[in-house]
Protein backbone atom coordinates (compact mmCIF):
# COMPACT_ATOMS: atom_id res chain seq x y z
CA UNK A 1 0.00 0.00 0.00
CA UNK A 2 1.18 3.43 -0.66
CA UNK A 3 1.89 5.88 2.48
CA UNK A 4 0.83 9.35 2.38
CA UNK A 5 2.58 11.88 3.79
CA UNK A 6 0.11 13.98 5.20
CA UNK A 7 -0.53 18.29 4.78
CA UNK A 8 -2.53 20.50 6.58
CA UNK A 9 -5.37 19.38 4.82
CA UNK A 10 -8.68 17.62 6.03
CA UNK A 11 -8.25 13.64 4.96
CA UNK A 12 -11.39 10.98 5.76
CA UNK A 13 -8.85 10.17 9.19
CA UNK A 14 -6.10 12.54 9.67
CA UNK A 15 -5.91 16.24 9.77
CA UNK A 16 -1.80 17.47 9.72
CA UNK A 17 -1.33 19.99 12.83
CA UNK A 18 2.21 20.69 12.70
CA UNK A 19 1.24 24.39 12.45
CA UNK A 20 0.89 24.47 16.06
CA UNK A 21 3.80 25.18 18.28
CA UNK A 22 4.57 22.10 20.00
CA UNK A 23 7.73 21.98 22.60
CA UNK A 24 8.86 18.34 21.05
CA UNK A 25 12.04 18.05 23.02
CA UNK A 26 10.32 19.31 26.23
CA UNK A 27 7.68 17.49 25.91
CA UNK A 28 9.62 13.87 25.05
CA UNK A 29 11.65 14.66 28.16
CA UNK A 30 8.87 14.71 30.29
CA UNK A 31 7.50 11.56 28.23
CA UNK A 32 11.03 9.90 29.29
CA UNK A 33 11.13 11.12 32.73
CA UNK A 34 7.44 9.40 33.09
CA UNK A 35 7.83 6.57 31.60
CA UNK A 36 9.01 4.18 34.62
CA UNK A 37 5.19 5.25 35.89
CA UNK A 38 3.83 4.09 32.56
CA UNK A 39 0.79 1.00 32.99
CA UNK A 40 0.03 -1.51 30.84
CA UNK A 41 -2.69 -0.46 28.68
CA UNK A 42 -5.84 -2.15 28.06
CA UNK A 43 -8.40 -1.66 25.39
CA UNK A 44 -11.73 -1.00 26.69
CA UNK A 45 -10.45 -1.49 30.42
CA UNK A 46 -9.76 -5.24 29.62
CA UNK A 47 -8.05 -6.36 26.70
CA UNK A 48 -3.97 -6.18 26.90
CA UNK A 49 -2.60 -4.76 24.23
CA UNK A 50 0.89 -6.29 24.36
CA UNK A 51 4.07 -3.73 24.17
CA UNK A 52 2.06 -0.39 24.83
CA UNK A 53 1.65 1.38 28.26
CA UNK A 54 0.35 4.56 28.96
CA UNK A 55 1.21 7.66 31.48
CA UNK A 56 -1.61 10.43 31.95
CA UNK A 57 -0.07 14.12 31.64
CA UNK A 58 -2.05 17.28 32.21
CA UNK A 59 0.06 20.49 32.63
CA UNK A 60 -0.71 24.54 32.48
CA UNK A 61 0.85 23.63 28.51
CA UNK A 62 -1.52 20.66 27.63
CA UNK A 63 -4.79 23.33 28.51
CA UNK A 64 -3.31 26.53 26.94
CA UNK A 65 -2.93 24.00 23.87
CA UNK A 66 -6.25 22.72 24.11
CA UNK A 67 -7.59 26.09 24.14
CA UNK A 68 -5.57 27.69 21.48
CA UNK A 69 -6.92 24.48 18.77
CA UNK A 70 -10.51 25.00 20.29
CA UNK A 71 -11.37 22.16 21.72
CA UNK A 72 -14.45 22.33 23.70
CA UNK A 73 -15.42 19.83 26.55
CA UNK A 74 -13.90 16.85 27.95
CA UNK A 75 -10.10 15.94 27.22
CA UNK A 76 -7.54 13.80 28.66
CA UNK A 77 -3.74 13.58 28.15
CA UNK A 78 -1.56 10.93 28.15
CA UNK A 79 1.73 9.66 27.38
CA UNK A 80 2.06 6.62 24.67
CA UNK A 81 4.80 4.36 25.02
CA UNK A 82 4.92 1.68 21.86
CA UNK A 83 8.25 -1.28 22.23
CA UNK A 84 9.45 -1.85 18.88
CA UNK A 85 8.36 -4.11 16.62
CA UNK A 86 4.99 -4.43 18.82
CA UNK A 87 1.75 -4.49 16.54
CA UNK A 88 -1.42 -2.96 18.05
CA UNK A 89 -3.92 -4.43 16.68
CA UNK A 90 -7.22 -3.45 14.52
CA UNK A 91 -9.41 -1.39 17.39
CA UNK A 92 -11.52 1.98 18.16
CA UNK A 93 -10.53 4.25 20.71
CA UNK A 94 -13.23 3.48 23.68
CA UNK A 95 -15.53 6.80 24.13
CA UNK A 96 -12.91 9.20 22.57
CA UNK A 97 -14.00 10.74 19.28
CA UNK A 98 -11.30 12.44 18.01
CA UNK A 99 -7.36 12.38 19.27
CA UNK A 100 -4.50 14.82 18.51
CA UNK A 101 -1.25 13.29 19.12
CA UNK A 102 2.17 14.14 18.43
CA UNK A 103 5.52 12.08 17.73
CA UNK A 104 7.79 13.00 19.97
CA UNK A 105 10.83 10.94 18.80
CA UNK A 106 12.17 9.82 14.94
CA UNK A 107 9.95 6.92 14.87
CA UNK A 108 8.91 6.41 11.67
CA UNK A 109 5.79 4.14 11.82
CA UNK A 110 3.06 4.91 10.16
CA UNK A 111 -0.75 4.78 11.40
CA UNK A 112 -3.58 2.61 9.01
CA UNK A 113 -6.91 2.73 7.90
CA UNK A 114 -8.95 0.86 5.63
CA UNK A 115 -8.65 3.97 3.19
CA UNK A 116 -4.59 4.28 3.41
CA UNK A 117 -1.83 4.56 5.23
CA UNK A 118 -0.59 7.60 6.92
CA UNK A 119 3.03 8.71 8.48
CA UNK A 120 2.49 11.87 10.78
CA UNK A 121 4.48 14.11 13.39
CA UNK A 122 1.36 16.12 14.46
CA UNK A 123 -2.00 15.08 13.29
CA UNK A 124 -5.87 15.11 14.55
CA UNK A 125 -6.72 11.36 14.22
CA UNK A 126 -10.55 10.33 13.47
CA UNK A 127 -9.84 7.28 16.09
CA UNK A 128 -13.31 6.56 16.01
CA UNK A 129 -12.58 4.17 13.21
CA UNK A 130 -11.08 1.14 12.91
CA UNK A 131 -6.78 2.03 12.72
CA UNK A 132 -3.83 0.51 13.69
CA UNK A 133 0.06 0.82 14.09
CA UNK A 134 2.78 -2.12 13.55
CA UNK A 135 5.43 -0.53 15.08
CA UNK A 136 9.10 -0.16 13.38
CA UNK A 137 12.71 -1.49 15.31
CA UNK A 138 12.33 1.87 17.39
CA UNK A 139 10.40 2.63 20.62
CA UNK A 140 7.40 4.82 19.35
CA UNK A 141 6.60 7.68 22.20
CA UNK A 142 3.62 9.62 21.28
CA UNK A 143 1.72 12.68 23.51
CA UNK A 144 -1.98 12.43 22.75
CA UNK A 145 -4.65 14.20 23.72
CA UNK A 146 -8.34 12.83 23.34
CA UNK A 147 -11.49 14.51 22.73
CA UNK A 148 -14.87 13.58 24.02
CA UNK A 149 -17.29 15.83 23.16
CA UNK A 150 -16.37 16.96 19.58
CA UNK A 151 -16.23 14.91 16.26
CA UNK A 152 -13.09 14.65 14.04
CA UNK A 153 -15.18 16.83 11.07
CA UNK A 154 -16.08 19.29 13.41
CA UNK A 155 -12.26 19.99 15.11
CA UNK A 156 -10.34 19.75 11.75
CA UNK A 157 -13.04 22.31 10.14
CA UNK A 158 -12.46 24.55 12.66
CA UNK A 159 -8.53 24.15 12.74
CA UNK A 160 -8.94 24.98 9.01
CA UNK A 161 -11.08 28.05 9.35
CA UNK A 162 -8.84 29.43 12.59
CA UNK A 163 -5.55 28.97 10.83
CA UNK A 164 -5.62 29.09 6.84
Amino acid sequence: AQVEKIGFLYMSEVCNIEIFQFYYKKFLAYAINLHKDAVQYKHHGTEVIEGMTTAKFMNREVIDLVCEIGIKGKVSAKFVYIEPNAVVPRHKDWGTKCALMWVLDNNDASIEFDSGIYKYKAALVDVSKEHWVTNTDTWRRLFKISVFDMEYEEVCKNLISRFL
